[in-house]
């Protein structure tokens, strides 16, 4: 019940900020952070069901291998979603060059400087 609950009030945040958010990128980023967490939330009780139909020798095997995949694909999508360089168009924060990793400074977002 829990994790229905926890499921269930996901998708009406995301809903409320799909709504809310008026930047594109933002909106389609959203979205797919939305689409990719409920596919993998989903994915378990999917494997779980598939596994009924299992012989018990072959089911642990196979259910840990569908989970081992699921959330290996899971830190793929979720590694080129926050990508440094696309990123940048989601949120605003600035990302440094070769420069800022020598010593050099600059202005964050909150106006003070700092050496990142």
């Amino acid at each position: 019940v829990s994790t229905q609950s926890t499921g269930g009030w996901f998708l009406f945040c995301l809903r409320i900020t799909l709504g809310i958010e008026a930047v594109p990128d933002k909106r389609r980023f959203y979205f797919i952070f939305g689409f990719c967490f409920t596919v993998w939330f989903l994915l378990l009780p999917g494997i779980v069901i598939f596994a009924l139909v299992l012989q018990p020798w072959y089911r642990f095997r196979t259910v840990r291998g569908m989970l081992l995949a699921a959330d290996f694909l899971a830190y793929i999508a979720y590694m080129i979603l926050f990508w440094p360089t696309r990123v940048v168009s989601y949120f605003n924060i600035k990302i440094g060059g070769v420069g800022l990793l020598a010593g050099e400074y600059t202005t964050n977002t909150y106006g003070t400087d700092s050496n990142l």
